[in-house]
């Protein structure tokens, strides 16, 4: 049985004259049906449906290098060597990861880790430069250590 037909069917069940009805009743005396999603309109009958871009999965060596670029600034401060070697390795992971797609991450990860190589090249050349004032004024340093 076809829509229209259906249609005449409950305005004949109904009591009343069909222009009463609400139009916006089904034959069950429900609201509006529900509308069909659209379909994507094609300029030409060959051509396919592109499907959508997917998001690009960040690579682990950009994540590793950002963590070993963060670390370096930690430890850069506190634990020189540790920060230079941390630095080092964040560097690497992002060049690494730099040649298999170029994220932002990666990019990130070298940044941090430049800067944390550079905090503990600068508190290593600060402690010798004030260790070396202290021994030329005369202070003995083995008894402070």
């Amino acid at each position: 049985m076809d829509d229209q037909n259906l249609q005449n069917n409950s305005y004949e069940q109904q009591t009343g004259n069909p222009a009463d009805v609400n139009a916006t009743t089904n034959a069950f005396g429900m609201g509006e049906p529900p509308v069909a999603p659209e379909q994507p309109v094609y300029n030409n009958v060959y051509e396919q449906p592109v499907a959508p871009e997917q998001p690009q999965k960040t690579d682990t060596l950009a994540i590793v290098a950002l963590i070993l670029g963060i670390a370096a600034i930690v430890f850069g401060c506190c634990i020189t060597y540790l920060g230079i070697a941390l630095g080092i390795g964040g560097i690497i992971c992002s060049v690494m990861s730099k040649k298999k797609q170029k994220s932002g991450m990666a990019t990130a990860g070298m940044v941090c880790s430049i800067i944390g190589i550079v905090l503990a090249l600068i508190w290593i050349i600060g402690s010798v430069a004030i260790m070396g004032m202290l021994a030329a004024s005369g202070i003995d340093l083995s008894s402070l250590m």
